[in-house]
């Protein structure tokens, strides 16, 4: 059985006048990468050569272009395990352009096939698929993937795409070392893209780049410039599915519940969402109070649903938390019936007891809370449950194991507080009457 070739894809060079054409060359080569990044017969791995400057002052770290001879990109390729490397260089003069493409064959570490490829005027676009089509005939193989549908339909969104792509790579490698100049690289990086999907609003290239920046912050937990950026993309297409998702999720990782609920909600009405995002976002409508389009929400996920657990554990306790016991207990069942029971489903059910004045299930089902392992809050909540059914000394154990763990914080000094009345009553009351003198005073 013949070896999948397998390609070691060198950032290509650039010997130009125009300081663009080092991030076309180094980009169109990740650009080639990704275009065969779904192939069964062919695989492309990229090389990562990366300049570290002199001092702060300079341009930034960037990943730079290379032109090495055979040799050099044979042993590029050995380091990865590929068969072959790709290397090229990307050249304009008063002639015109072109790029110049030398494949090599790691065994032999000699070219195994070359090709200059001209660039016209205005097409730089068609550069990136010229060059997949060149590289998958001189190395005998069919495609699987399209490789010659252009990445944009201009060469101005195409360049911007590019130049976007470059910013995205300093913008990674400047993170942890210069954060504030990170920053203004991925501005750049996402007002490029932006630029790009205005240019050509059919490609789908930026508004993938957007979407994967996006995600990363996700990651990250550091959400900021990219909301707006994909704000600005669903004004220009509101009929993106994914970007109207992607804004959902960055707006709930920033609180924004109302912006995400809206979000959400545009993205359910491009394309149905799927039914655990469902849940989501009822749980979303819940948290900003609109008990009835979560609920609506809820009830229309089917028993043979995946999310039929948690839909009906959120309506448990969106139930108990309005004092419906009936409803929630109904809903409690067909939850436990899912497999679906978490602690704050268990607290919720407390909760609910508790307020009825059903002290003993209440401390029952905080402690299946903790069990299910509820925070510090849920045995505070236990501790009150039990000094409220008169069971003192429960109570008091519940606030020294509660206190052995949590010495700050808020619940640590409602526990304290809670530990003082129980011990010494009279000088509790005595720093009420405190407490409130002194909030009364000016």
């Amino acid at each position: 059985m013949a070896t999948r070739p397998s390609v070691a894809v060198v950032p290509f060079g650039a010997r130009a006048g125009r300081t663009e054409a080092g991030a076309w060359a180094r980009q169109l080569a990740r650009r080639l990468v990704e275009r065969f990044a779904d192939d069964a017969g062919l695989e492309l791995r990229p090389v990562f050569l990366v300049a570290m400057p002199e001092a702060s002052s300079d341009a930034g770290y960037l990943v730079f272009g290379s032109s090495p001879d055979p040799d050099l990109a044979a042993s590029y390729a050995g380091s990865l395990g590929a068969t072959h490397a790709l290397t090229a260089t990307y050249r304009e003069d008063g002639a015109g352009r072109a790029i110049d493409l030398v494949l090599v064959d790691a065994k032999t570490r000699r070219a195994a096939a070359t090709v200059t490829l001209d660039i016209p005027v205005d097409a730089l676009h068609e550069a990136e698929p010229r060059a997949a089509a060149w590289l998958a005939s001189a190395l005998g193989v069919s495609p699987s993937v399209n490789v010659l549908a252009p990445a944009a339909a201009s060469e101005r969104a195409y360049a911007a795409l590019l130049e976007a792509m470059d910013e995205e790579v300093s913008a990674t490698l400047l993170r942890q070392s210069d954060p504030a100049r990170a920053d203004a690289a991925l501005a750049r990086a996402l007002a490029g893209h932006l630029a790009a999907a205005r240019a050509d609003p059919a490609s789908a290239a930026p508004e993938e780049r957007i979407l994967v920046l996006a995600a990363e912050s996700l990651e990250r937990g550091d959400v900021t410039q990219e909301i707006g950026a994909l704000e600005e993309l669903v004004s220009s297409r509101p009929r993106s599915w994914r970007a109207h998702y992607v804004l959902g999720q960055l707006r709930a990782e920033r609180g924004d519940t109302n912006g995400a609920i809206v979000a959400f909600e545009h993205a359910h009405a491009v394309r149905a969402l799927p039914d655990h995002d469902v849940v989501r976002l009822a749980e979303l409508y819940a948290n900003a109070g609109a008990v009835a389009p979560a609920l609506a929400h809820l009830r229309r996920i089917a028993a043979t649903s995946a999310a039929y657990g948690a839909a009906q554990e959120l309506l448990a306790i969106v139930a108990f938390q309005r004092g419906d016991l009936g409803a929630g207990e109904e809903a409690f069942a067909r939850a436990i019936a899912a497999g679906s029971v978490s602690w704050e489903l268990h607290a919720s059910h407390g909760a609910a007891r508790h307020a009825k004045g059903e002290t003993a299930m209440a401390a029952a089902r905080y402690r299946d809370a903790i069990a299910a392992g509820g925070p510090a809050a849920v045995r505070l909540n236990l501790a009150r449950v039990l000094l409220a059914a008169g069971d003192r000394m429960a109570a008091r154990a519940e606030l020294e194991t509660l206190l052995a763990t949590e010495r700050t914080g808020e619940v640590a000094s409602h526990a304290r507080r809670l530990r003082l009345g129980l011990g010494a009553p009279d000088l509790e009351r005595d720093l009420e009457r405190a407490g409130q003198a002194a909030l009364a005073g000016e």
